[in-house]
């Protein structure tokens, strides 16, 4: 006759199938995708050779190699494509449930990185999409509950040559950047002291926000792209909800009934805060080919190093 399995035993086994569930709910939160870029016309009269192609969610290496990813978006594809497939539902995260959500580009430079946060003239970018879901979800939200109440605020710093800088402060007019530290709270969220947060009511507010820390960037120009971000940077944008629950309902002549049914039933108020980082991290480059020198070459030797 087998014998029962202990209370031990069965506690054990709970406890490994909790951590086995944990970790494959931390492992399916994170996303890694491939954008290709399109060739660049290297101005002469030789033609460019591919050595690398899209395949299903993979990257093909001269049709030998082939490495998997969660997503793969090929020359074609536009930053539409890539915010539908990919970032949409972390927005949505952020904006309905509740939860932190992060996207952030890396690769070397002149590779796209910011072209795809940002875009450029008509084509918008990953920026212009999430804070424009995030108010369409806001509108809805005040549509089903008249009581809740929404608030959206945005920071905006960089980190250049290893310093944090306030890219929402005029460094025209301010010049303190030493006042910036980064802390650990009591709840173990890590926050910036001293970082000015700006309070926006819709997207053309936010975006006018966001394009006045650009202006304060730290730019430069190489061999290998005329505009180059020579700092990572981190747009913060942070959505505040507080609703008021009824718990015996709102549906006219049922509510009196309800209040009747549960007298001592009262109405309660939840409140969230969730926070959607998008981070343009500087790119990788090599001295041989963006020709950098003096300042530049220092920059580059820093941003290397991540």
């Amino acid at each position: 006759m087998p014998l029962a399995p202990s209370r031990r035993d069965v506690t054990r086994r709970q406890i490994q199938k909790s951590k086995s569930m944990n970790k494959k709910a931390i492992e399916e939160s994170v996303k890694v995708a491939i954008r290709i870029r399109p060739m660049k016309p290297n101005g002469s009269n030789e033609t460019p050779v591919r050595a690398f192609r899209a395949g299903d969610n993979s990257v093909i290496e001269d049709s030998k190699r082939e490495y998997q990813y969660d997503n793969v978006f090929g020359e074609e594809a536009d930053t539409t494509q890539v915010y539908s497939e990919l970032v949409k539902d972390i927005v949505s995260s952020v904006s309905n449930n509740g939860l932190n959500g992060i996207i952030f580009t890396y690769g070397q430079t002149s590779s796209g990185k910011t072209f795809t946060m940002q875009g450029v003239r008509e084509t918008e970018g990953l920026i212009h999409y999430a804070a424009r879901d995030i108010f369409k979800a806001i509108e809805q939200q005040i549509d089903k509950n008249k009581n809740s109440e929404h608030s959206v605020k945005i920071s905006y710093v960089e980190i250049y040559n290893e310093e944090l800088r306030d890219l929402l402060r005029d460094k025209r007019t301010s010049s303190n950047t030493s006042s910036l530290a980064i802390r650990e709270d009591r709840k173990g969220a890590v926050t910036v002291q001293n970082m000015k947060e700006v309070a926006v009511q819709n997207l053309d507010q936010l975006m006018q926000v966001f394009r006045s820390g650009e202006d304060n960037r730290s730019m430069g120009s190489t061999k290998m792209n005329n505009r180059s971000s020579r700092s990572h940077t981190i747009l913060k944008i942070t959505v505040e909800k507080s609703t008021l629950h009824d718990p015996v309902g709102d549906c006219g002549d049922e509510k009196e009934n309800n209040k009747q049914a549960h007298p001592k039933k009262k109405s309660f108020v939840v409140k969230t805060s969730s926070t959607l980082n998008l981070v343009d991290l500087a790119g990788s480059e090599s001295v041989r080919l963006t020709g950098a020198t003096g300042q530049q070459k220092k920059e580059g030797g820093i941003i290397n190093k991540r």
